[in-house]
Formats: C-alpha cells, sequence, structure tokens
C-alpha cells in the first residue's frame, strides 16, 4: 500500500501490465525498426549502388584513359593548383574543370602523377552519387517507401542509353548531374524544414548547388527550373514553400539574364553558337525530341547502334550480373524494411511517374539546339534520371494492387532486373568500344615515346603512315594534346599525316622560309613558330615497330635548303620517358 494512493490488488496490476504491454512492445518495436530502418536503408542501398558501379565501371575502366578531351587535362598540369579548378576561358562554363581537377590532384595525392585512374575513380565515384542522391529525394518525399527509393536510384544508375557512358572525357557531364541532383536535394529539405533558420540554411545551399551546376554546363536549367513546380504537390503550398522555391529560382534567372546578355546583339562568335543546328524547324525540333525520348526509354535496344568491339557473351555476363545486383538489393532493402507496409497512394505514384517523365522530357531541350540531335552521343545521360523515377514508380504502381507483399516485392524485382540486365550488358559494350579507341591512341603515343622518350624545347613531331580507318587521334588537336602531356613542361607542338600523304584534320603547321609557322584555322600550338631544324618525323607501324625517318618526305613540301638542316638526333634527349608519359601512356 502506497500513502495517499488507492489500494491497488496484486492480480489487478499483473493483469494490467499483461494487457497493456503487447500494444506498448509493439509500438516500441516498430519505432526501433523505423529507426534502424533510416540508417541501414541508406546504407544497404548506397552498398548496392557501389557494386552496380563496380560491374558497369571496373571492367575496363581502372585501364583506360584519355584520348580526346585532354585539353582540361592539360589544363590541371599546366596551371598552378588553385587556378585548375577553373575554367577561365568561358564565364559561363567556369567550373567545368573542377572535377577533372580533383580527378588530377587524386592521381598525385596517390602517388602516381600523371595516371588517368584519378579521373576514372572520380567518374565512378560520380556515377555512385548520381543513384544515391536520387535514392536520398525519393527517400525523403516517400519515407514509407523504401523498395522505391531504392529501386530508383539503381535504375537511374543502371541507364546506358547514351554512347558516351564509360568514357571519362564526359567527367563533366557527371559533375554537373551531380550537383544539379544535389540542388534537389537541398531544395527538398528546405521544403521539409519547420523552422525559419534552417529553411534558409538549406535553401541557401541549394542556392549554391545550382550556381556550381548551371555555371559548369547549361543543359539542366531545363530540369532546375521544373523540379520545385514539380514539389509542391508533393509538399503542399504554403508561404514558406513559395518564398523557398522563389529564392531558388533567383540563380536560374540570373543565368537566363547573363546568357541573354552574352547572346543578344553580340557579334562576337562563341563555341555554343559555333555547334548550333541549322534548322529549327518546330517539325524538326518535335521529331528530334520524340526520337531521343524513344531512345533514352526503350532500355531493349540501348545497345543497338554501340560498336561491337566486345565479346558477347561478356556483354551478357555483365548484364546478368548487374541483374542480380539489382536483385540482391532489393530483396535486402525489401527485408530491413520489412516492418513498413511499402503502401504510397496510387494518386502519388502517378503523380511521380508522371513527373518523371516531365524530368526526361525537360533533359532534352538544351541538347535539341545543337547539330547532331540524334548522335546519342552526351544528349542521353541526363534523360537517365527521369528515366529511373518513372520506370521505379511505374513498377510499383503496377504492384500496388496486389495484396501479397511478397508478390510486390517480386515483380519490382523482375522489372528491375530486366531493365538492369540491359543497362549492364550496354555499359560493358560502350567500356568495350571506348577502351579499344584509348589503345589504339595509347600504343601511337607510345610508340612516339619510344623513338623519342624526351625532346628539346620548341620540337616539332610529325607522325607519318597513320592509318585512316583506325585513326588513334581523330584530330590534329587531339595528337597536338597529346605531345603535351608525353612530354610535361616542354614546348611541343606536332601533327601527323594519313597513310598516302594526306594531313589529318585540323592540321595547323606550314613550312615557310625554313620555319614551321602556324596557320590560321585549326587549334593554337604552344610555338609560334620554329626552325625546321627542330623537326622529328616518326613512321607509325601498326605492328607496333616505330620508325625514325632520316630523309624529309615530299609530303611536308620543307624545300631542299630545310630539309638539308633536318637533324632528328639533336632534338632527341635522354633514354628514359617522363614517368609521367610512363604512367599515361606505358612508354618504356
Amino acid at each position: 500500500m502506497t500513502v495517499g494512493a488507492r489500494p491497488v490488488d496484486d492480480r489487478e496490476s499483473t493483469l494490467g501490465v499483461a494487457t497493456r504491454a503487447p500494444q506498448a512492445m509493439r509500438e516500441s518495436d516498430t519505432l526501433q525498426c523505423t529507426r534502424a530502418a533510416s540508417i541501414t536503408v541508406p546504407l544497404a542501398a548506397g552498398s548496392i549502388y557501389a557494386l552496380l558501379v563496380a560491374v558497369l565501371w571496373l571492367p575496363f575502366g581502372s585501364k583506360s584513359g584519355m584520348g580526346y578531351e585532354t585539353t582540361l587535362v592539360y589544363l590541371s598540369e599546366s596551371r598552378s593548383f588553385v587556378d585548375g579548378f577553373f575554367y577561365d576561358w568561358d564565364p559561363l562554363r567556369h567550373y567545368m574543370q573542377l572535377f577533372y581537377q580533383v580527378g588530377y590532384q587524386l592521381s598525385n595525392v596517390m602517388g602516381i602523377d600523371g595516371s588517368f585512374l584519378g579521373n576514372q575513380l572520380v567518374y565512378a565515384a560520380l556515377w555512385w552519387g548520381r543513384g544515391f542522391l536520387t535514392f536520398l529525394i525519393i527517400r525523403r518525399l516517400f519515407p514509407s517507401a523504401p523498395l522505391l527509393a531504392y529501386a530508383t536510384g539503381a535504375l537511374v544508375v543502371v541507364h546506358a542509353s547514351d554512347h558516351a557512358l564509360n568514357w571519362v572525357g564526359q567527367l563533366n557531364q557527371f559533375g554537373v548531374m551531380f550537383w544539379m541532383l544535389l540542388a534537389v536535394y537541398l531544395l527538398v529539405v528546405a521544403l521539409q524544414q519547420t523552422t525559419s533558420g534552417k529553411t534558409i540554411v538549406f535553401t541557401a545551399a541549394a542556392a549554391g548547388a545550382t550556381y556550381l551546376c548551371l555555371w559548369s554546363y547549361e543543359s539542366p536549367l531545363f530540369i532546375l527550373v521544373l523540379a520545385p513546380a514539380l514539389l509542391v504537390p508533393l509538399v503542399g503550398l504554403t508561404r514558406r514553400t513559395a518564398a523557398v522555391c522563389v529564392a531558388f529560382y533567383l540563380i536560374p534567372l540570373v543565368f537566363v539574364l547573363e546568357n541573354l546578355s552574352r547572346y543578344v546583339g553580340n557579334d562576337a562568335a562563341t563555341y555554343q553558337e559555333s555547334v548550333l543546328r541549322d534548322d529549327f524547324a518546330p517539325t524538326r525540333l518535335m521529331g528530334d525530341l520524340v526520337y531521343n525520348v524513344r531512345a533514352s526509354i526503350r532500355f531493349d535496344k540501348w545497345g543497338d547502334l554501340v560498336p561491337q568491339v566486345a565479346s558477347s557473351h561478356r556483354a551478357m555476363l555483365a548484364g546478368l550480373v548487374a541483374a542480380s545486383v539489382f536483385s540482391l538489393g532489393a530483396l535486402l532493402v525489401s527485408r530491413i524494411a520489412r516492418r513498413q507496409e511499402e503502401q504510397v497512394a496510387r494518386r502519388e505514384l502517378a503523380l511521380l511517374l508522371s513527373a518523371g517523365m516531365m524530368l526526361l522530357v525537360a533533359s532534352f531541350p538544351a541538347y535539341l539546339a545543337l547539330e547532331g540531335p540524334r548522335s546519342l552521343w552526351r544528349t542521353q545521360f541526363l534523360s537517365g534520371i527521369g528515366f529511373g523515377i518513372a520506370a521505379a514508380a511505374l513498377l510499383v504502381l503496377v504492384a500496388s494492387p496486389l495484396s501479397d507483399r511478397r508478390v510486390r516485392v517480386l515483380l519490382v524485382v523482375v522489372g528491375g532486373a530486366v531493365i538492369a540486365y540491359a543497362g549492364g550488358s550496354t555499359a560493358y559494350r560502350t567500356a568495350a568500344y571506348h577502351f579499344s579507341v584509348w589503345e589504339r591512341h595509347r600504343e601511337a603515343m607510345a610508340q612516339v615515346l619510344q623513338i623519342a622518350p624526351r625532346v628539346r624545347p620548341e620540337t616539332v613531331i610529325v607522325l607519318t603512315n597513320v592509318p585512316r580507318g583506325a585513326d588513334p587521334f581523330g584530330h590534329n588537336m587531339w595528337f597536338d594534346v597529346a605531345l603535351r602531356l608525353a612530354y610535361p613542361h616542354t614546348a611541343v607542338a606536332g601533327l601527323y599525316y594519313y597513310r598516302g600523304g594526306k594531313p589529318a584534320p585540323g592540321a595547323n603547321l606550314v613550312v615557310h622560309d625554313g620555319m614551321w609557322k602556324p596557320t590560321e584555322t585549326g587549334f593554337p600550338t604552344l610555338l609560334s613558330g620554329a626552325p625546321f631544324s627542330n623537326t622529328l618525323i616518326i613512321r607509325y607501324s601498326e605492328s607496333g615497330r616505330p620508325v625514325l625517318v632520316k630523309d624529309v618526305p615530299s609530303l611536308l613540301h620543307a624545300g631542299n635548303r630545310a630539309a638539308a638542316s633536318y637533324d632528328p638526333d639533336a632534338a632527341i634527349e635522354g633514354r628514359e620517358p617522363s614517368p609521367l608519359a610512363t604512367r599515361r601512356y606505358g612508354a618504356s
């Protein structure tokens, strides 16, 4: 008996505990499960995404390099640490250099200066980040649907309609998507805050990520403009929500105004203007849009137009592994979150499906303005985000009428695995193709280094007998920049000729009065001029046995006097190439 309290029968007390305990225990278990799932579900999803990226990237990514787009690598090598993060030649793409510099410096930190592995690792990390950030966004919007969030992120990772997939030269495209998704995620967090202080902090962070995104590349503009409008029906329209969206729109507005200021009434030609399409007829634009949308969603056709240089059996194996990893992740997430009903209102799933399709369509307008809008080259990357959202929403929506949770999960697993198979096999094919191009480039540069491990400053290197059908460079620009990377911190220039004597596209050096002189066309060289005596001529060999040419070939039109000054041995210095060149091109 307790003072001041009604006497309580021991049996009443015992029965009371016994009758109330199961409900209390169930509530406690549910709370603990929810807390555990908030940690373990993202951990499981992130781990599976890492495995998926490994399946899609690792077979060739760890050993492949860059045969073109190497001007950005050269900028990292030729500038200071801080300046290397910025691209100063286009104020509206000021940050496009950022992730190339991160990759370059990562190789330095790893003790493999000059290696392209650092760029490859950053590429893979951004690939993973694209899937994980999408997962976090959907997880925030639909916290009771972990399988939906997982499937969305995984399908974003395996989307493979772009033929530039696994080409590390497009590292900036992956960086742009990372900034864009980070901006949208921070916007979602800002919209879900209940205090003004946190709302302001996350809104400012979202604006910062938007700034880094748009001032790296312009293509995500339409998605960033569309995103707040798609989020409002999911989070509700309030004064706070409206204020956050208005603040978020300020950065895209500034970007649009700066572009208008740049292009309207400005007679100076820009690179962007040089690659614009000629025909802007509405019917042609709509036809190109439909073509790109179909290419993005027809996962059964993703690999049809990829050059077939890979073993079909290995591509199939990569697809099967990707499908297995996707299935493993879906089952794992489903088991971890088994206490959550995975029930989302069909209206919300329909909204999400519609939002995904609108985002997919919004990923194309910037590319439709360019020539070659049906090239499927870097134009399809952005659409993978809308595809992943729409495909996952559709799978869950189709499964939602089924009463048995296990059957619903199985339907999502099977549907997602089919898409993952297509993505895995196509990614292997694109990777194999880009690796074959890289190997051709690397072998050509290894031959140059085999003949001339190091050269004197202001040497002009001429490569002859290059096969047109297996051109290792594609343009004289990429041979010239490759020479800069083969001879670090040495002023060199070069040009190459096809078998038969025809100069390569973009050849921009001619011999005049015994001097090499740059032409007004083509990519600017490091040399404003050089004596012909500084020339080094190498004959390329498809068998891997290059030859130092001792006599000046007639294709150079050098003249007798200049030809008499030719002394190739004098241009060669040292017997060992730079360690940076060795790591890049495997020269020995």
